[in-house]
Parts: C-alpha cells; sequence; structure tokens
C-alpha cells in the first residue's frame, strides 16, 4: 500500500484560540509590535545562549517600537513588554503567546525552540504580512526546512551576530 502524502504545509498545525484565555484587551500597534521568544535554548538548536545583546541593540535603535518579550531581561526600556503582564492564565501560556504574535504582532524573532516554534502556526507562516526571523545553530535546526511559506521567513545561521543585527534592522525599516 502507497501512501499518499499531501503537500506538507497542509502538516503545519493551526490553533484554536477560543480554547484558551486569550487576552482581549490589549492595544498594541500591529505594524510597530515585534515578539521576541528568548528563552533558554535547552536543546543546543542556537548558538546564543541569550538573546539580551539582541534586545539591547533593536530596543535602542527602534524606540517607536514596542518589544514584547517571552521571557524577564535584565535591559530596562520603556519599549518592553513581558508576555507574562499581557496574559493572565494558570499554567501554560505558549497558545496565548502564540495569539498575540498572529494577531498583534507583524514581527516574531527566536531561536528553534520553545515559544518560537508554537509561533509558528499555518495562520502566522502563511500571512504575507508577518516577518519571521529565526535563528539557528545550522541547517538542520530549521523548523521549515524546505516547506514554502507566503510571510517573509527569514532563517538566519547565528554565529556572526553582526550579520544577524544587519538583517533584522535592515527588515524592521522595511
Amino acid at each position: 500500500m502507497k501512501i499518499k502524502i499531501k503537500d506538507i504545509k497542509d502538516y503545519v498545525y493551526e490553533t484554536d484560540y477560543s480554547c484558551y484565555d486569550i487576552p482581549s484587551n490589549l492595544s498594541l500597534d500591529y505594524e510597530n509590535t515585534v515578539m521576541i521568544s528568548n528563552g533558554n535554548v535547552m536543546s543546543g538548536q542556537s548558538n546564543l545562549q541569550s538573546m539580551d545583546n539582541i534586545i539591547h541593540y533593536l530596543v535602542n535603535v527602534f524606540p517607536e517600537k514596542k518589544f514584547i518579550l517571552t521571557h524577564e531581561s535584565s535591559i530596562q526600556s520603556n519599549n518592553i513588554l513581558y508576555t507574562k503582564d499581557l496574559i493572565q492564565t494558570n499554567g501554560s501560556d505558549l497558545n496565548e503567546i502564540s495569539y498575540i504574535a498572529d494577531k498583534h504582532c507583524k514581527y516574531i524573532i527566536g531561536r528553534q525552540s520553545g515559544p518560537f516554534i508554537f509561533m509558528n502556526t499555518s495562520s502566522i507562516l502563511n500571512n504575507k504580512n508577518k516577518k519571521i526571523f529565526s535563528l539557528r545553530y545550522n541547517r538542520n535546526c530549521d523548523f521549515l526546512y524546505q516547506i514554502k511559506v507566503d510571510s517573509e521567513y527569514f532563517s538566519i545561521l547565528d554565529k556572526d551576530i553582526n550579520y544577524v543585527f544587519d538583517i533584522i534592522e535592515k527588515n524592521l525599516r522595511d
């Protein structure tokens, strides 16, 4: 028996957000909001042990943008928000983070781990208005690998931090 496989894109999941504690009163400017998945990477999919250098750089270069971080950072800035302050839920908040990224953020930055992968829903990946920056250790760590999506999806080797800065900065200006 031969198994007939659909287009690989058809296997990317979608979330029914009505089942979760979705924040209802967020007033974020979609065009100027950036979600950053900055939690620890435990599985070795990234060279970057901390996203603080990237966060520090971006909040200073783009003071007009809001940056939503999934984990606490030592960086202090008026344009930083935390998902824990936006989401009121008991337990895991991965679906709620995904919802905020989907509905309120034009830009998503993260490493191939945790909340970032959870934000790789079909509606996010196939939104032509999204710019997604996936930082990874090597090609094998890229979630999408050869899947074609409608968003602008940048799969970036994270070994050269200046290259990472350049790609993200250029595309946050567009």
